[in-house]
Parts: C-alpha cells; structure tokens; sequence
C-alpha cells in the first residue's frame, strides 16, 4: 500500500513543456502525422498476474448481441495462455483467404472513435445533449466504442437493474442507420458498445466481450472493467471500459484493479497467443484502455484553483497520480496517452461547468482518460474532451486513431511473429478464417 496523499503547501512544478492543443482533423491519405504521444511506457516490465483458465465455447454471436453480465464471455475466449501448432503447408491457402476477405479494404484505413462518459447515475440524456456529446456527422468514424460509468443508473440501483437497452436505442439513433450495434456488455452500471460501419460488417472476425469485477471482494461489479475484442479487416482490436476505485488516497487500489483486470479478462481468440506470451495486449494491435480511471491531482483545492486560474495545466499534470503511477512503472506500462491540453474532467457541478460547490469540495482531477497501445499500424489525430456538454458531474472525453487496414499477410492481426501464424494447422487457419463459402445470415463471421 503507498503512503496516504498528503495535502501540501506548494504544488510541485515539473519540467514539463506546455503541449499545443490538438485539434480533431478528418484523416487523408496525405495526412501529417499525428502530433506526438506522450509515452507513459516505463523501463520496469512486470507481470500483471496470472491468467484465469479459459472459459467454455457457446454459440456464435451475432452483431447487436449483448455480452451479458459479470463474468459471462458471450463467446470461446481464453486468458493470456494460448495453444501453438507446429509447423503445416496451409500458409499459401491463408494468403489466399486473406486476399479474398480483405480485397476490397486492403491499402485502406479504419477510423476508430473512444469515448468515455461517467453519467453519474442520470438517465440517458435528451438528443440535443447526445448530439453534443456523439456528433457523429462530423466524426465519420467506421468503428465506434462508447464507454459509460454510472449509466442509467447509479451504482446502488444497477444491483438490481443493469439493463442499458435506453443507452443504447439513443446511441443507436444518434449515429443511424448505417452503423450496427456490433456487441455491447455490461457489469452492473459500467458499459461497452462498440458500433460498427455496416459496410464493413463481412470484414469482422473474432468477436468476444468480458467483464472483470474488482468491487467489494473482487466480487462485486460496482467497479471493475468491461471489453470488447474484435478483428476488423485483419487488425486486431482491444477495448477495455473501466471505472476504477475512487477518492483521492486509493492510488494503491486503482493499481491493483487495473492489473486484475488485465490478467482476468478472457478476450483473446483461442491459438491466437504464444505460449510464452505473459501481456494481454501482446495479442492485439490496437488496445484502447480507458474510462473513468479515478486518478487525481495531488495538492489542495486551493493550490489547485490558483494553478486552474493561472491556466497552470502542466503544474498539475506533473502532480496527477496517473501520470506519476505510470512514470514509476505500477500501472499502464506499454501504454501511452497524448498530450493533455484541456482543464479537469471532474468533479463538476452536475449540469454546469463549475467545479465541486459541496461541503466535500472535490479537488478538480482528470479522473476520466484514454490511454492506447503504441503501434506502427495505428495513430492518434485527436484527443479531448467535450467541456459543452452540462449534464453529469463528468466531462466526457475522446479520442479519435486511426489504423492501417492492411496489417498483416496472412490475414490475422496479432502482435505474434509471422511465423507463429504461418506454422499454424489447418485446423488452426479454419478457426481464424471465415469459410470459403461464408456468405448470407447478417454478413458478419465470428468465430
């Protein structure tokens, strides 16, 4: 356990450059690169814990399915652990299915949009406030991942009912008819759903969700994680949904519930992962971490009112315990965030832009952050937040990548060396590709 955050005199200032803001700009072919992530990757590389054993097959899913409750996979999944075949001729006939499923999007890029709202217990909000929040005519994203906390409900009620159907008809609406609800999942009042273009729905594989809970006993889903992992045109996808452990001294706790998460989420395809593979994220991509992470900025509310005044954004940056977690190597190793160039996220009063009025006077904290895996394949072109939004005591933030559509050869998208895929059986190669023959049903294969 660390030492309990004490208040202090003086906030620290850290060497930290001022950063630019950056802008949401509709991605081309020509597109300059993106401005430059802030790593949060540290030195020390320490395992997140055991995987969990994998849990039984059921039937395959199809787009518009929900993952259920706590615990339940909606589809096969392992943990990290993975099977390898030796050596077999079937390369040439993976290529061949590759070439076939992926033709029409090959040499193309996805564009993917995560964001994250804490509803603090309010029921779905009015399509005007939605519109804000989701303007999805300007976006133009091929995949959508929306992630929630306190939604619909607030935590006490979500015990006895989670349902999100409200959350997701509105989001549904908001975005029309031609994208499709690919899966959503939901623990109690933490949720997913990850939309997708519906022209793109042949190039889909892989589809699974899980949820980890990390609440009272690790048993309770009053906090934990959600996910959805999915391989759309050959990349393999990660996302992960979390609300963490609050107030300001549970810097400890948020750790350990982050690694749990990690290491007991079961969203990896089956002989997808190398034996000796210890990392979740080693199987996929794209990983996208995020959700109302519940790390705050060390200091007063005082200190941190004069530094907000002053417009003092890399003074408190440089006390945020996500930040100082990360740099310390106990949480988030491998993954980065970008430049953070917009005000405290939390605590609100609900329905204005004012911070924290209460007798408890919140310490304003970026508690609500996306945090993504650095990949050749995939870049960042926005990260902000939307402060127009005056509905919950949140700020909703997002963040905008966009990734190479043509990742690998043979037609899978995992971060494994290129001949542990081609080393695979046939029987292996089946279970990644869809058949020759696929075709009818809703157009989306998932194994």
């Amino acid at each position: 356990m660390s030492a309990p955050i004490r208040a202090t005199d003086t906030l620290h200032a850290r060497a930290t450059p001022r950063v630019p803001s950056i802008t949401a700009v509709p991605p081309t072919p020509d597109a300059s690169p993106a401005p430059a992530i802030m790593r949060l990757a540290a030195v020390s590389e320490t395992a997140a814990g055991e995987a969990r054993p994998a849990k039984p097959s059921t039937a395959p899913v199809s787009p518009g399915a929900s993952g259920g409750e706590a615990g339940g996979t909606s589809s096969a999944a392992v943990g990290r652990g993975g099977s390898q075949a030796g050596p077999s001729s079937f390369a040439a006939r993976a290529r061949r299915r590759h070439e076939k499923l992926w033709g029409e999007v090959e040499g193309e890029q996805i564009k993917v949009y995560a964001t994250t709202w804490n509803l603090h217990g309010l029921p779905t909000p009015g399509m005007e406030t939605l519109a804000t929040f989701l303007p999805a005519s300007s976006i133009d994203a091929d995949v959508y991942v929306v992630g929630t906390q306190e939604c619909e409900q607030s935590i006490s009620k979500a015990f006895f009912v989670s349902s999100k159907k409200a959350w997701e008809t509105a989001l549904g609406h908001v975005l029309g008819p031609q994208y499709v609800l690919l899966r959503s999942h939901t623990l109690m009042a933490i949720h997913i759903a990850v939309y997708v273009r519906a022209s793109l729905l042949e190039a889909v594989t892989h589809l699974r969700s899980d949820a980890v809970a990390t609440g009272i006993a690790n048993l309770v889903g009053n906090k934990g994680g959600v996910a959805v992992s999915v391989h759309v045109a050959g990349v393999a996808m990660l996302f992960v949904c979390a609300h963490l452990p609050a107030h300001q001294g549970a810097v400890s706790e948020r750790n350990e519930a982050y690694h749990r998460i990690n290491a007991n989420l079961a969203v990896v395809p089956p002989r997808l992962v190398a034996p000796e593979s210890a990392d979740l994220f080693d199987a996929f991509d794209v990983v996208i971490w995020f959700g109302d992470l519940n790390y705050r900025v060390n200091g007063t509310r005082a200190l941190v009112d004069a530094a907000l005044a002053r417009n003092e954004l890399d003074v408190l940056l440089g006390n945020d315990q996500l930040r100082i977690e990360a740099e310390a190597g106990r949480a988030f190793v491998g993954l980065a965030e970008a430049p953070i160039a917009f005000g405290p996220t939390y605590k609100f009063d609900a329905g204005t832009s004012s911070y924290d009025s209460s007798a408890k006077a919140r310490i304003p904290s970026w508690t609500d952050r996306i945090l993504y895996k650095p990949s050749p394949c995939c870049r960042l072109h926005a990260y902000a937040d939307r402060a127009n939004v005056l509905y919950s005591d949140h700020k909703p933030v997002f963040a905008t990548l966009v990734v190479d559509a043509d990742k690998t050869e043979a037609g899978t998208a995992t971060s494994l060396p290129p001949q542990t895929v081609l080393g695979m059986s046939e029987h292996d190669v089946d279970d990644m590709m869809p058949d020759d023959d696929a075709g009818g049903g809703d157009g989306c294969v998932v194994s």
